[in-house]
């Protein structure tokens, strides 16, 4: 993963040839979970770096959008995965990518290690964290709307006095013609390493995303968002670019198996 203008990529925290993710509702499934895995792949895999995340409980209750360490909702746009035609063009490798036949089916994934500077966001004025996101705290809504699902409505706002050119959504997705070839479907989740060295809050966010191209979803969505004013209270420190596996699809096979055939 070659680093943005606003990384600083700790080497400890990056790469690595086979990304495992383990997702449960208790930590102590994970922990078995994991500790099977190393127990049967002893010396044939080596860990090179772990980070736990979560959400919290009323995002797994009530599906609610989850709520990021900056209080505000973390993925309110986010291409809808009951949409199936939708996935096949953003996120699921098809016939029309041209990949390898193994390929067809997969995904690949981005993962971003996200510290945050709580300390200097709690100290900042609501107003000016709406104006970062683009997006009222409370509701999720677009600044000036009444609902998280709402239409921010660029089109009425061509000189950016109601949601500034510069806030994170209005970067992230500007909502031209070329949108959706620019989504992509992100879950993400936050972490809590203790404190950094110099006595700071050491936490943030577990970003993922998934795309059919990495380019087209999380680079250019990235590019995109050099240079806002939110890079003040965040900094990039690890991740990585991988490939997610197809699915089993018939009982026998094994994970990857077209890769093998």
């Amino acid at each position: 993963m070659k680093p943005f203008p606003n990384d600083r990529l700790e080497a400890k925290w990056c790469g690595g040839d086979i990304l495992l993710q383990l997702c449960a509702n208790s930590q102590e499934s994970i922990i078995y979970a994991l500790r099977d895995i190393l127990k049967y792949l002893s010396g044939m895999l080596h860990p090179i770096w772990k980070i736990d995340g979560f959400l919290p409980s009323r995002d797994i209750d009530k599906r609610q959008t989850p709520i990021n360490l900056f209080g505000f909702k973390d993925g309110t746009g986010n291409a809808p995965s009951t949409d199936n035609i939708l996935m096949d063009d953003l996120v699921w490798i098809t016939e029309k990518q041209k990949e390898p036949q193994w390929c067809i089916g997969g995904s690949y994934q981005a993962v971003r290690l996200i510290r945050f500077a709580l300390e200097f966001w709690d100290r900042t004025p609501l107003e000016d964290q709406e104006n970062n996101f683009g997006r009222e705290r409370e509701t999720g809504a677009p600044i000036g709307m009444k609902h998280e699902m709402d239409s921010p409505e660029f089109e009425n706002d061509p000189h950016g006095d109601r949601v500034l050119f510069d806030s994170h959504m209005r970067r992230a997705e500007p909502r031209t013609t070329e949108r959706y070839s620019a989504k992509l479907r992100r879950r993400s989740y936050s972490y809590s390493l203790g404190l950094t060295p110099s006595g700071q809050l050491d936490m943030g966010l577990i970003f993922v995303s998934f795309q059919n191209n990495l380019k087209k979803g999380f680079i250019d969505t990235q590019k995109r968002l050099n240079g806002e004013p939110l890079e003040r209270y965040i900094k990039p420190f690890g991740g990585g670019y991988y490939f997610v596996l197809p699915g089993i699809p018939k009982e026998g096979d094994i994970l990857g198996q077209a890769l093998f055939d």
